[in-house]
């Protein structure tokens, strides 16, 4: 925070990303790590890919490293990859932008998301990556670009929770963008599509209905916006339990929600 005030915009948004990050690790610590196994394990799976591109024994000892939850020396792995020719560049670059943002790097995490998208421009995996990134970063000419790409690689695929997931990314983007108009029906269509492919009790479905209930109370559409909300709640604390972050998160939005309309009896028992 004192770094902040020192800052420039670009710098500020960075630390405050980074904040909001640490804090969402710390509110729900099990699926944080949970994400963290499930980065290492595909790590270990691009490793194997990359086997004839550097010594074995390399490659063998990064993969030992890896399960023993250290990374060093898969980094070093896909950094001598990067100066090489053909789509295990790309691959490289991506798992090490992967590594930055588990680690809170996001500068290097946008760096090399942005090279593997360069590299191989139609790969999903990586325009939601970079796209996702460069929102956070507010870099949203960049993101719109990548974020619009993939949704046409998801269109053209037809109907599934991939696309569900790119109509997300691209409805937070405009909310980001104050585009709230744009926003929505991205959102409901998302919506749509996730509850016919995950079913209308899954989290993520929670997950976007929160963030149109959001949508709609940032722009006092208090009566659209708190049906949602506690239809998010419902969902989560059937899916996940009702001691949940994620619960308490909903919780959170539906108190100020009820405290903007001056509900203050009811905002206080949600919070």
């Amino acid at each position: 925070r004192e770094s902040g005030f020192a800052a420039d915009d670009g710098e500020r948004r960075l630390l405050e990303q980074q904040l909001q990050a640490v804090s969402a690790k710390l509110a729900d610590i099990e699926r944080s790590y949970e994400e963290e196994l499930a980065r290492r394990k595909a790590a270990d799976a691009a490793l194997a890919q990359l086997r004839g591109q550097l010594p074995e024994a390399q490659i063998e000892n990064a993969q030992a490293n890896l399960r023993q939850g250290d990374k060093d020396a898969a980094k070093s792995v896909f950094h001598g990859v990067l100066d090489k020719e053909g789509a295990s560049v790309a691959l490289a670059a991506y798992q090490l932008g992967q590594m930055a943002e588990s680690d809170l790097n996001y500068a290097e995490a946008m760096r090399m998301y942005k090279k593997a998208v360069v590299l191989e421009e139609d790969k999903p995996e990586y325009l939601l990556a970079a796209g996702k990134m460069a929102r956070k970063l507010a870099q949203y000419r960049q993101a719109q670009q990548w974020l619009e790409h993939l949704r046409e690689i998801r269109e053209a695929e037809g109907d599934s929770a991939e696309l569900g997931e790119a109509l997300h990314e691209l409805a937070l983007l405009r909310t980001n963008q104050g585009k709230f108009a744009e926003a929505e029906p991205l959102y409901l269509r998302s919506i749509a599509i996730k509850e016919k492919f995950l079913s209308a009790e899954h989290p993520d479905v929670a997950v976007v209905l929160d963030d149109l209930a959001e949508l709609y109370r940032r722009d006092r559409k208090y009566a659209e916006a708190e049906p949602l909300y506690r239809c998010a709640l419902a969902v989560k604390e059937h899916a996940l339990s009702k001691n949940h972050p994620s619960v308490a998160a909903t919780l959170n939005g539906l108190g100020i929600l009820c405290s903007e309309q001056e509900r203050l009896a009811e905002a206080e028992s949600l919070y």
